[in-house]
């Protein structure tokens, strides 16, 4: 009985000192706040040329999705100043290469900053 209480005790505290340990890996920053500013920054951009690529098919799927009658002021022939909605994906289109840029530059700040950081 003596004996099962002694290593029921040494079970528990290897038990605590290892989620202990867990706890300091996960928490500390150095070592996964790069990784994940990374594979954040990986994940943004593929999301990015997913959207750049299929935005402008689905701009132009609207503006084929309903018939517009011939004498209409919505329809472009009869309108040739209306914008379809390629045109306006391609005018807005150059706020997201803005957002990217300023997060990749963020990212660079961010590198230079662990790296003074940690002299």
């Amino acid at each position: 009985m003596e004996t099962a209480k002694t290593v029921l005790t040494a079970l528990v505290a290897i038990k605590a000192r290892a989620i202990e340990k867990q706890n300091a890996i996960l928490l500390n920053d150095d070592a996964v706040g790069m990784i994940d500013a990374v594979i954040g920054m990986a994940i943004g951009l593929i999301v990015l040329v997913a959207v750049f690529s299929i935005a402008p098919v689905i701009g132009s799927n609207i503006d084929s999705s309903v018939t517009i009658p011939a004498g209409s002021q919505w329809n472009s022939t009869t309108n040739a100043d209306m914008t379809t909605g390629v045109e306006i994906w391609t005018q807005n289109s150059a706020l997201l290469i803005l957002a990217v840029m300023v997060s990749i530059l963020s990212l660079v700040i961010f590198s230079i900053m662990r790296i003074r950081g940690s002299e």
